[in-house]
């Protein structure tokens, strides 16, 4: 067990008497990853970093071919930090540190010289299809990993994890409202992924118990219903608009109240509401993600996604459109 400096002496026995462990003060490695994150995350990081070196400085690079470097920074610069990835939210610097020794690698920049890079690492992480090579960039994808966690703790509420976190930051159990909360863990910190999964994805209607009308994102193809109504709402019906989706439903046939409907949307958004099906057994509301078609979350399409709202295209030259054409 790892005390705080803060915690009595007497405390420390009992607690160890308890579950009948000891205490240590060297933090070893856990599946390669620190036990203890401290002030400086770069350096409780940085043999990340190390690892990728020591790979990429290999006598074998040397007689790969371009082709052979790609093969190689694909297959093992990018799984190295891949596990890291998936559990802490990596320093932007050392994110950056990275693509830039890759970027020398593939280049072929040896030791101190200095080489022309003849494409920006940015245009390099576009995929093929779009002229690129296919790279990833690191920050992005640390986040399309991390999503992937916020989206286990929406689907899996019997686990371990979604227990822990769940008395701790999200009592309610609802963890897409769930805010950092004060003096956060490192590791609940990288849950900011969650804001981008809010963007991707939308509720399916089920009892409606759980969908805000105004606040979340339920119905296919808008995104803030709440920009969309306050213009229109009538101020004797926003009362009801600040309630849950099965407010608007009729609790004796399952089927959503016309009447209501149609005293606050208008007739465009009652017949996109018209199309959702609320359930008749009364089954709980569900989150899908909207970028692939079975509505489950991968990391690919997370990926491509939070790169368009993490990192738009770039300013390019004046016969761009010339240049994609071919």
């Amino acid at each position: 067990m790892v005390f705080s400096a803060n915690v009595p002496p007497d405390k420390k026995q009992a607690i160890m008497a308890l579950w009948n462990a000891s205490q240590i003060q060297q933090y070893e490695k856990y599946l390669g990853l620190p036990p203890m994150v401290g002030r400086s995350k770069t350096q409780a990081f940085s043999e990340i970093k190390h690892k990728v070196w020591q790979r990429l400085q290999g006598w074998k690079h040397n007689l790969f071919s371009q082709g052979g470097r790609e093969v190689l920074l694909q297959s093992l610069a990018l799984a190295i930090p891949s596990y890291a990835m998936s559990c802490f939210k990596l320093p932007s610097t050392l994110c950056t540190d990275i693509e830039r020794m890759m970027a020398h690698s593939w280049w072929g920049q040896k030791k101190g010289e200095r080489k022309i890079h003849w494409q920006s690492w940015n245009s390099m992480c576009k995929s093929k299809s779009l002229g690129g090579i296919g790279f990833k960039e690191l920050e992005v994808f640390n986040m399309a990993m991390l999503g992937k966690q916020a989206w286990r703790l929406m689907q899996y509420k019997n686990s371990l994890l979604h227990k822990i976190y769940s008395a701790r930051y999200f009592p309610d159990g609802n963890v897409l409202k769930a805010s950092i909360g004060g003096n956060p863990s490192y590791t609940w910190r990288g849950k900011e992924a969650k804001n981008l999964l809010l963007q991707g994805g939308r509720w399916i209607v089920g009892n409606g118990t759980t969908i805000h009308i105004l606040k979340d994102k339920w119905i296919p193809g808008i995104s803030d219903l709440s920009r969309e109504l306050r213009a229109n709402l009538q101020q004797h019906y926003y009362r009801h608009a600040d309630c849950p989706v099965a407010s608007l439903i009729d609790p004796h046939s399952r089927w959503w109240d016309l009447a209501k409907l149609r005293a606050l949307f208008n007739p465009k958004l009652v017949e996109a509401i018209l199309k959702l099906h609320p359930s008749h057994l009364g089954e709980e509301d569900f989150w899908v993600w909207e970028h692939e078609k079975s509505g489950i979350y991968s990391v690919s399409s997370a990926y491509n996604f939070f790169r368009t709202c993490l990192a738009p295209d770039r300013g390019t030259c004046s016969n761009a459109s010339k240049r994609k054409k071919f």
